[in-house]
């Protein structure tokens, strides 16, 4: 068997799945006893492969056949599994302990995260919370992350999304701003105002809005998977702006708003401050955009970690949409 390149590193999962296809003799087998997909079987294999610098199995029809390197590695592959069965065994299976990092926005910790921190350190005292705050996903093997909490996530890795809750999107302007261009009164009032983006990476940007009362919910509470978007409400307005500025970071808009630049979509949680010092004000208060789902990304590999299900299940309990709603 070739050596094993020394930048790379093996990860349970992978070994775990080629054991499977050597037992099963297939990836599609294999995929279906450990509860994943074709593909990301498929990926986890190759990665494998990669990590050790040998092919470790050939197709033969519709089986597959392990090569001589891949007999090679089959039994320090079953002695891994099985020793870390024993080291999971031999651990207290108490209360959750051990660090956990968590990544998510400045924003949404302070507003939302922050506040209720002290309730879950209280109920586990032996987890220690580091926080890892930046506007952008981020891989989360590669940063050795435990859980990101935010709206979208990038990750080289199968990731698994938690539902938390739906992330009200409004429209906000300085009162600067609209004493010099107009106060819209109407959807159609918004054709040629200064437009300040945060979500589409295109200059033109499709807005729907709805009354208050018929705003579509999100992943998290039905309807609406966010990335595909709903069937056309009777009550929805939509326009299309062309954004003058665009920014990843809310803040950043927020920033521009403030300054009296134009009028920014952005979620309400980033806006809260500005609107309750009077430095921006709602633009057709009547109106919402459509929701952010917000989600709890962890690692496929991972899930199995009672510190990671159980800060899951807190922050799932505690910001959760009934939660927040009070129910």
């Amino acid at each position: 068997m070739a050596a094993w390149p020394a930048s790379q590193e093996l990860e349970l999962a992978d070994v775990r799945l080629f054991e499977r296809v050597a037992s099963l003799g297939s990836i599609a087998r294999a995929a279906a006893a450990l509860r994943i997909s074709r593909p990301a079987a498929s990926r986890q294999l190759a990665r494998l492969e990669a990590a050790l610098g040998c092919r470790l199995a050939e197709r033969d029809g519709r089986t597959m056949v392990l090569t001589s390197d891949g007999r090679t590695f089959l039994p320090y592959a079953e002695r891994i599994l099985a020793s870390a069965a024993e080291a999971s065994a031999a651990l207290p299976r108490g209360m959750p302990q051990g660090r956990l990092r968590v990544s998510t926005t400045m924003t949404y910790a302070v507003h939302r995260l922050v506040p209720v921190l002290p309730l879950f350190i209280s109920q586990f005292p032996e987890v220690e919370i580091a926080l890892d705050l930046v506007a952008t996903p981020v891989r989360l093997l590669a940063n050795e992350i435990d859980v990101a909490i935010r709206g979208t996530a990038t990750d080289g890795h199968a990731l698994d999304a938690h539902p938390i809750s739906d992330e009200p999107v409004v429209l906000v302007a300085a009162p600067s701003y609209l004493a010099r261009f107009g106060t819209p009164s109407s959807v159609r009032d918004l054709h040629g105002c200064i437009f300040l983006d945060f979500r589409s990476d295109d200059t033109a940007s499709d807005v729907r809005l709805f009354p208050s009362h018929a705003a579509p919910r999100g992943s998290v509470s039905g309807g609406w998977s966010g990335s595909v978007p709903p069937p056309l409400a009777a009550e929805e307005e939509r326009i299309r702006l062309h954004a003058a500025y665009r920014a990843r970071d809310p803040m950043a808009l927020i920033g521009l708003a403030e300054s009296g630049c134009g009028i920014a979509r952005v979620p309400l949680v980033n806006a809260e401050a500005s609107l309750a010092n009077g430095k921006l004000v709602r633009v057709l208060p009547r109106f919402v955009a459509e929701p952010i789902p917000i989600c709890a990304f962890t690692a496929t590999a991972r899930n199995r970690d009672r510190t990671i299900q159980a800060f899951v299940q807190f922050v799932k309990a505690t910001l959760g949409r009934e939660a927040m709603l009070g129910g």
